[in-house]
């Protein structure tokens, strides 16, 4: 029988005390002159930044959640290819009159395609750092451990005292610690009205211990978190 071996596994993974990977709201804006939900008719969603893989992700599981909660968010790339490609050719520009032609542009496009609403996406800060992090694990005695393990003998339990037991059972609980690189990532999201041009929402999420293992759970787990900050407890789209 192995079920003492099934219990020291178990035993052992709940006395990790190592950290793991959260994501949580650390703060949100919003414009004051806008007092009432709006409904658009054609919200577009765009992730800004250098990772195709991840800005695909990010507009189109944030997209999938608004459109969950009634919203009619679009795809931005979808109907915008080339938005990171002007994005990125904008900030390289020093020319003042050449950004202004670029941004005139970008906003015709906009409405040609009749979107009334932007939502932007991207990384904002990334935090680097360090830690000291420790784990425990259970160190059990082989000899120990066979020495109990009599299961075809029925008069072994007869003669079993917790005395003699706690006396000759040996399991130690030992620690072991190492340094690792720890990343946390801030999120942005801003919401812009297209018709006014204004600044609506703005919303930051606190992402600690991500890594390559993990990031598409997390990136799920951000874009929860925004559409239903936008929707449900801002109310600022409906």
């Amino acid at each position: 029988m192995k079920t003492p071996h099934i219990f020291l596994v178990f035993f052992t993974l709940v006395l990790l005390t190592s950290c793991g990977t959260s994501s949580e709201l650390s703060s949100t804006w919003n414009n004051e002159t806008v007092s009432t939900p709006k409904k658009y008719k054609k919200l577009a969603v765009l992730a800004v930044g250098p990772n195709e893989r991840y800005r695909s992700m990010f507009e189109m599981i944030l997209t999938q959640e608004l459109l969950n909660d009634s919203i009619k968010a679009n795809v931005g790339t979808s109907i915008f290819p080339l938005a990171n490609s002007v994005l990125r050719l904008t900030k390289e520009m020093t020319d003042s009159s050449e950004i202004a032609m670029v941004k005139q542009g970008i906003e015709a496009k906009v409405k040609s395609k009749d979107v009334d609403a932007l939502l932007f996406v991207t990384v904002i800060n990334i935090d680097k750092k360090l830690v000291y992090k420790t784990e425990s694990y259970l160190d059990v005695d082989p000899v120990d451990y066979e020495s109990h393990n009599k299961l075809n003998s029925p008069d072994y339990y007869k003669t079993s005292t917790y005395g003699g037991y706690y006396s000759t059972a040996s399991v130690e609980l030992r620690q072991k610690g190492y340094y690792e690189e720890e990343s946390t990532y801030f999120i942005e999201a801003r919401l812009y009205d297209t018709d006014s041009g204004k600044l609506i929402w703005v919303g930051q999420t606190k992402t600690v211990g991500a890594s390559d293992l993990n990031i598409d759970a997390e990136i799920e787990k951000i874009c929860v978190i925004v559409a239903k900050q936008l929707v449900k407890v801002d109310k600022v789209i409906q």
